[in-house]
């Protein structure tokens, strides 16, 4: 049987995040189709546009352009884009598409601070879901947010990577002990802090130890503090603001299994593993609230940006913001009071949308 040829316009070249995304998408896909599928990938991380000539090519040898998952409601990454959001293509090369469009579980990820999107950009926004055979966002904010430029999403799925399938190593230095794993988003400072980020730190990492104090270990090989970069370019360093606040009870993968970094998507099922041997996970960026929850972890968002607060309101996670008020309590309720049944039938329920929706995809490609 020949395979479907599916044109994934996808941004996994640098965050374990994004790479997540990816590879448990094909694979979902792959479980669902009755035909075999070749991804080709369009990364949307570069600063080149969708072209006529791409198109024409697309057209030619392809069966869908599947765009997403992930966080596509912003701004271009650092770069202009021809859309004014991450979807990079003009209108003329949008609407010469000819095979089927399917944006999914697309997200908003507009940063504090940043510029509201252009006219111009809602305008591509809108017509793009217009041209699209299928659509769907990943949370209900997001659904929010399109409405407000004229659009009426109505399929909300989970993002792809909760359902990431793990494999777990065996690291000596956390393995049978209390882990609290910490992931940091180390770019865009005065966005995600706005300019307080050192006095955040320090209480973050307060809250932190005097929950472990509470918990009165035998001694202190009992615990550690694993510290999860997704980004090690930006992530990394924040490790320095950190390591003397928890001394040796603090364990940086970036540092003690340096073969993980930089990010390879060959490492995605290996920090999905990690993720399920922590005993409660606070995160900063979406991903370390969405595998960790995935794999049925306990999870505190951390910081100010919508797409965590979005992320809790769809499965009911803790936000603490920056300044942690609170903080210890809730992780001590998360680790000795949270109800890990309540996740789990949450996480069903979840599963049947996203396969409810993936379903269709592969009916489109039947077509």
């Amino acid at each position: 049987m020949e395979p479907k040829i599916i044109y994934h316009y996808v941004g996994s070249t640098r965050n374990y995040g994004d790479m997540a995304i990816e590879r448990s998408m094909r694979r979902l896909l792959s479980l669902k189709s009755r035909h075999p599928l070749e991804f080709r990938p369009i990364q949307l991380k570069y600063p080149i546009p969708i072209t006529e000539d791409h198109v024409r090519l697309i057209n030619d040898t392809g069966d869908m352009l599947l765009v997403g998952g992930g966080g596509l409601l912003m701004r271009g990454d650092g770069f202009s884009t021809q859309s004014g959001w991450q979807f990079n293509i003009n209108r003329k090369n949008l609407h010469g598409l000819e095979v089927p469009l399917v944006l999914y579980g697309i997200g908003y990820n507009r940063f504090p601070g940043e510029l509201d999107f252009s006219e111009e950009a809602k305008e591509h926004i809108f017509e793009t879901w217009e041209k699209a055979t299928l659509t769907s966002v990943r949370n209900r904010g997001t659904q929010q947010e399109l409405k407000m430029m004229g659009v009426e999403e109505k399929t909300i799925i989970p993002d792809p990577a909760m359902f990431l399938e793990p494999y777990k190593i065996i690291i000596p230095e956390i393995h049978n002990k209390f882990c609290v794993g910490l992931n940091l988003a180390g770019d865009r400072i005065d966005r995600r802090f706005g300019g307080t980020m050192k006095d955040d730190l320090r209480k973050l990492a307060y809250e932190i130890n005097q929950f472990l104090l509470d918990l009165k270990f035998r001694d202190r090989e009992s615990y550690k503090v694993v510290y999860i970069p997704h980004v090690h370019e930006y992530d990394s360093h924040l490790s320095y603001f950190l390591k003397g606040e928890f001394h040796d009870k603090f364990f940086d993968l970036s540092k003690e299994l340096p073969w993980l970094y930089p990010e390879q998507s060959l490492n995605v099922p290996i920090i999905a593993g990690i993720y399920a041997q922590m005993d409660v996970v606070v995160g900063m960026r979406a991903h370390s609230n969405i595998i960790p929850y995935g794999q049925k972890v306990p999870v505190i968002g951390y910081g100010m940006h919508d797409k965590i607060r979005y992320f809790s309101q769809q499965v009911g996670t803790h936000v603490v913001g920056n300044n942690c008020s609170g903080l210890k309590e809730r992780l001590k309720y998360e680790t000795t009071k949270a109800d890990r049944v309540v996740q789990a039938i949450k996480l069903r329920y979840l599963y049947k949308d996203i396969d409810n929706f993936n379903t269709k995809v592969c009916n489109v490609l039947s077509h």
